[in-house]
């Protein structure tokens, strides 16, 4: 079918810049620019959350359909538990070292799920029968196939999928999965699982650690640097835990790389209060209480972008699991520095007043260790009680234990809350209020 002698099959992959890959199948593509790293700014997958739980779901279509057409590649981390992957894949023919513009593309996209167990140390996995809490479910999809100008040879091309874990973690499919790019296009979702024993790490919350950097493998392409491309520069890490502390969630993975954000919707009525005080302190902090003149308060929690991990400890919170009643403990000393700067304010018009305070006591960067970075207001004791038990039901959710990491958002009344934040589910097993 081909003149001349066939060098190499040259790869084209998802590690491209948008100015690269203008068009999938007209433009000579090669694997060595970097990965775009860009996360979606709404979140259009279908809410399915699983049994009881809400982590959120989406399907693989919605993922593919989470890419904008000017990047060639996308990851979404959506949450805890649930992270996609998408774009195009193919190979060009190269001709006595010449492109030749004949190449075959087809679509991926890779959707990852995390899950958590039941309570009363019950571990299997809520939401997906046969699989425990501590494993990772890999979907992956080739579809959307052109054979282009490369000719009748293109289905027949084979095409091998991995997932690139690390070694903590335990894969059905060490060697990912092959078959001919034909193949993978008729025969289904392909899954690989992940498995993280319990065995195999320390107590008390028996840490193990998975990371996640898909690349597609072309075993013809004579080239060995054209062979692999990456799906990611980067690799999404998972820590998986077993601890105690979580008793309604026996067992449970969660993404680590990027760490979450607890929102809370000012829209809704039963903690209106909470969320404007807390709006205040994050966005206007000069204009919190206490006042400290003369000094320039800067109250943490806001999500910073280039620091998803928050792997400088910087600026995010972490929390503290102490016991607020018990003395000098890290909860113990921030509500009472707390509730001494709450006796300076006027508790007028209120029925039942109460002392709200951010940082969250539960936190290390609380009032009490906080300098001038903190704030405290009067609200309603409802309210403050509503927000706590959203705050304790989303560190269960999302597993965030001793010194994790996290972020914080708030929706003022009024405004319309960000569709890329989920919620806290309203099921709530925490109700006891701590304020």
């Amino acid at each position: 079918f081909f003149h001349g002698t066939i060098d190499e099959v040259r790869i084209y992959n998802l590690a491209q810049t948008a100015d690269q890959i203008k068009n999938d199948l007209n433009t000579p593509i090669t694997n060595t620019a970097t990965l775009q790293q860009v996360l979606p700014l709404t979140t259009q997958g279908v809410q399915t959350a699983g049994t009881k739980f809400p982590y959120g779901r989406f399907k693989q279509v919605d993922c593919q359909g989470t890419r904008p057409q000017r990047y060639p590649t996308w990851r979404w981390i959506k949450n805890s538990f649930n992270v996609c992957y998408t774009g195009r894949i193919g190979e060009e023919l190269i001709v006595n070292n010449v492109p030749t513009g004949q190449k075959w593309s087809a679509r991926i996209s890779i959707v990852v799920h995390t899950y958590v167990g039941h309570d009363k140390g019950n571990t299997a996995a809520r939401g997906e029968s046969n699989t425990d809490s501590r494993q990772i479910k890999v979907w992956i999809r080739v579809d959307s196939f052109n054979p282009g100008l490369f000719g009748s040879d293109a289905s027949s091309r084979p095409v091998s999928v991995h997932v690139n874990n690390s070694n903590t973690c335990i894969s059905d499919k060490p060697n990912g999965i092959e078959d001919s790019i034909y193949q993978w296009t008729v025969g289904g979702d392909r899954v690989i699982t992940l498995t993280s024993p319990k065995t195999n790490f320390s107590a008390p919350d028996y840490f193990g650690y998975c990371g996640i950097q898909p690349s597609v493998f072309y075993p013809k392409t004579t080239d060995p640097e054209k062979r692999i491309g990456r799906l990611d520069t980067e690799r999404v890490e998972f820590r998986c835990d077993s601890s105690p502390d979580i008793k309604y969630y026996s067992g449970g993975c969660v993404v680590w790389s990027s760490r979450p954000t607890w929102s809370l919707n000012g829209n809704e009525q039963e903690s209106e209060q909470t969320a404007a005080h807390i709006w205040t302190a994050l966005y206007d902090s000069q204009n919190t209480d206490p006042k400290f003149p003369g000094q320039t308060k800067k109250i943490p929690g806001v999500l910073n972008p280039a620091d998803r991990g928050c792997q400088s400890r910087t600026g995010c919170l972490t929390r503290s699991m102490s016991n607020r009643r018990v003395k000098d403990s890290v909860a113990n000393l921030n509500y009472r520095a707390a509730v001494r700067e709450c006796k300076k304010l006027s508790k007028a018009g209120f029925t039942k007043p109460s002392c709200d305070e951010y940082p969250f006591a539960s936190t290390h960067e609380g009032s009490a260790f906080a300098g001038i970075n903190f704030s405290v207001a009067i609200v309603e004791k409802g309210d403050n009680c509503s927000g706590g038990s959203k705050l304790k039901n989303w560190y269960l959710y999302n597993r965030i234990l001793e010194k994790d990491p996290f972020w914080v958002h708030v929706t003022k009344k009024g405004q319309k809350p960000p569709d890329d934040i989920t919620l806290p589910d309203e099921t709530d097993p925490a109700t006891e209020c701590d304020m």
